[in-house]
């Protein structure tokens, strides 16, 4: 009877055990599987980063080509507006040409 009550117990024990384990199995795989979705989402995040990255840069890259176009175009308007001034001549009452510029100063 002893022998028997004790084998019983340890059966009691031994299901006790194995449904922990059961449990523990079971988080253990939601865990994994929580870990492989959040590990997909950071991939995901990644291409993000890399693509806006990229976008950012040919961003930059076109905003200094439209610069330096600008910057070509001010020079043209600013050696022509020079050269618009310095061939215009203001007649003075006195008879004598003087150049527009001395005039603007």
């Amino acid at each position: 009877i002893m022998v028997n009550s004790k084998k019983v117990e340890w059966g009691r024990k031994m299901k006790a055990l194995e449904a922990k384990v059961d449990i523990q199995d079971q988080e253990l795989a939601s865990a994994q599987s929580k870990l492989d979705q959040k590990g997909q989402e950071v991939g995901l995040l990644r291409q993000k980063l890399e693509d806006l990255q990229k976008t950012k840069y040919e961003m930059a890259q076109n905003y200094e080509t439209q610069f330096q176009a600008l910057q070509s175009q001010v020079r043209k308007i600013s050696v022509s507006l020079f050269y618009d001034c310095c061939m215009k001549s203001l007649y003075m009452p006195n008879g004598i040409d003087v150049p527009l510029l001395i005039w603007e100063r």
